[in-house]
């Protein structure tokens, strides 16, 4: 069986185009964003070290300069001023062989909520993002199937702004990462999606790429 990756079935929601341009083309090294919140998230609900953690972020990721410093420290500072619960494990793979969904649980924990994702973005005002509902759901899914034990809650850890919320899938969610998900499979099978002008265009972080790419089967032969 092909798998989808959690966070594949999240960019085939957010627009197909995009899913199909992540798995089409290769890219460098990941964004400083990513290896700060992720080498931050390691030490939440311990002593946040700074000078370690800042060194494990330059082995981490090179490509990362002093320049970023300064957003480190501040993103540091705001996860010191909250409480955080202590992980038993990091970094746990998942997978639904029901579904066809592979993944990794950045925090597992021995109490409710029991698993956590790490964000790399600021928190939703109000309420929690629709794109991090659908990977919520999807991760409990998956989770579920791999401890064999029912997943409620998921704790979302937005580093960059020290706040934890706390997210119940719906069944809109659900919903919402099963037609990803088939979408994702579809690509996955040779489709070329079209693409769709949308506000999301505007902000998607591969629109300079978008148009140079192929969208249709005849665009190729």
């Amino acid at each position: 069986m092909d798998f989808v990756t959690i966070s594949g079935i999240v960019s085939c929601h957010f627009c197909p185009v995009r899913y199909y341009l992540e798995k089409s083309r290769e890219y460098g090294s990941e964004k400083p964003e990513y290896t700060i919140s992720k080498q931050i998230s390691y030490r939440l609900g311990r002593e946040l070290c700074e000078d370690e953690i800042w060194d494990e972020i330059l082995i981490v990721n090179p490509d990362i300069g002093d320049d970023s410093y300064p957003l480190f420290q501040e993103w540091l500072d705001k996860c010191r001023n909250s409480e955080w619960p202590l992980p038993a494990e990091t970094d746990v793979p998942v997978r639904s062989n029901k579904l066809g969904i592979i993944g990794k649980i950045d925090c597992l924990y021995e109490e409710e909520p029991r698993i956590g994702i790490v964000r790399a973005s600021l928190a939703q005002e109000t309420g929690i993002y629709k794109s991090d509902r659908i990977r919520s759901a999807m991760a409990a899914i998956c989770a579920g199937e791999t401890f064999g034990y029912d997943i409620g809650d998921v704790a979302l850890l937005y580093v960059p702004d020290g706040k934890m919320k706390i997210c119940r899938p719906s069944a809109s969610d659900r919903r919402a990462g099963l037609r990803a998900l088939s979408a994702a499979k579809k690509i996955d099978r040779g489709y070329i999606p079209e693409k769709k002008n949308t506000d999301r265009c505007d902000y998607c972080y591969l629109k300079d790429y978008c148009d140079s790419e192929p969208k249709k089967l005849s665009d190729l032969l």
